[in-house]
């Protein structure tokens, strides 16, 4: 019996320390892409308009007009849902791919960065623990 609590204890460890790494790799592919868009030479900066909010303020639906008059429109996630419909918001685009917007804030464009890396360094550093602790 103490042998089969063993081998579950090994699974349970290398599960915990497998998802969380899973969660920081996303995370850091997050932060990298977001370093990579930021860093173009062919960004522009507008103002944009928040015409949607849903998921209880934390997904906006922003649209903003290009020199060339036409309506673009994307979707971001926040982390505070400090927004409402009609507020004017800071939007960052590639001039190449107007889609490929963002707006112009902190806590929304490293948003999926952090919300990938933070359960993932939790889940890793809890499985190196458990493991740890169980082999002293």
């Amino acid at each position: 019996m103490r042998n089969r609590l063993i081998k579950g204890g090994i699974i349970l460890e290398i599960l915990l320390m497998l998802v969380g790494l899973g969660f920081l790799s996303k995370g850091f592919f997050s932060a990298t892409n977001i370093y990579k868009f930021t860093h173009l030479t062919t960004l522009s900066t507008v103002e944009g308009t928040i015409k949607s909010v849903r998921n209880y303020g934390l997904s906006l639906h922003i649209e903003f007009l290009l020199v060339t008059n036409e309506m673009v429109a994307f979707d971001q996630n926040v982390f505070v849902p400090r927004y409402t419909v009609g507020q004017k918001v800071p939007v960052i685009y590639n001039t190449l791919q107007p889609g490929a917007a963002a707006m112009n804030s902190m806590s929304s464009m490293w948003f999926y960065a952090i919300v990938y890396s933070f359960p993932g360094f939790i889940l890793l550093v809890g499985g190196i623990r458990l493991f740890v602790a169980r082999n002293l």
